[in-house]
């Protein structure tokens, strides 16, 4: 760098301080310059470490939540097949306990068929050495009591007795419930028509009349026998009844 040289004159020394002052402030500005330049360049260094370790961190929080995401779908599977699992257990437990229910049900009830049968055959037995005195107050004369009667036509059973009860000039036949029903009844009136049948098929020109018994005999039930023309047979104390229908006018086949 070239020296600016001043004649020597008055206020020479005050010029030559003002230029040095100017170098000075030329020199100390190129510092400042060079010192925010390095300032500048470190910003952008730090922001670029700044940009990678972001990036590195959003990589890692991807990475994270992939994870996490793949973690949940799985448990999320795993769950389903457990719930599904269960679900089906449930449905065979549910599915045994229901069998096992209809089993014990129809145990139930063939046990159940069983005593009532029982009971039938109890009223059989309880109301058949009286059965012929007590049909006497109504006017009939009876020979012959028979039980388990078969009928066959044709080679075929058409009808079973329980007590058969047989005259010079009428039948009676006897179905003894537990508890009879209107199909019960209904069974029984079917039953005479057979008889009937079978009685014209042999030539048998005696009247056939009708009886039905029960250990238990609801009032609709005994009143709806009486409609149908039978006598009805129930317990009573140790012994038993025979109710005939109203006005004592059974139906004769």
């Amino acid at each position: 760098m070239q020296t600016t040289t001043i004649p020597d004159y008055p206020g020479r020394l005050a010029i030559e301080e003002l230029m040095k002052s100017i170098q000075a402030d030329k020199e100390a500005s190129k510092v400042k310059w060079e010192e925010f330049h390095r300032g500048m360049q470190e910003i952008r260094e730090s922001q670029k470490e700044t940009d990678r370790r972001f990036k590195e961190s959003q990589r890692e929080f991807d990475r994270q939540f992939k994870e996490s995401q793949r973690e949940f779908d799985r448990r999320q599977k795993e769950s389903q097949r457990e719930f599904d699992q269960r679900q089906q257990e449930s449905k065979r437990e549910f599915d045994r306990r229901q069998q096992e229910n209809d089993r014990q049900f129809k145990e139930g009830r063939r046990k159940l068929g069983f005593l009532e049968n029982r009971f039938g055959e109890i009223l059989e037995y309880m109301a058949s050495p009286g059965l012929m005195k007590k049909f006497r107050i109504y006017g009939f004369t009876f020979n012959k009591l028979s039980h388990d009667t078969e009928i066959i036509l044709e080679d075929r059973t058409i009808a079973e007795l329980d007590i058969f009860l047989e005259g010079d000039d009428s039948v009676v036949a006897v179905e003894m419930k537990s508890k009879p029903n209107a199909e019960d009844i209904k069974g029984q009136i079917e039953r005479m028509g057979k008889l009937r049948m079978y009685a014209d098929s042999k030539g048998d020109k005696r009247k056939y009349y009708g009886a039905i018994g029960g250990v238990v005999f609801q009032k609709n039930m005994r009143d709806y026998a009486h409609k149908c023309g039978l006598f009805v047979i129930e317990p009573s104390g140790e012994s038993f009844d025979l109710l005939a229908p109203e006005d004592n006018k059974p139906r004769a086949w």
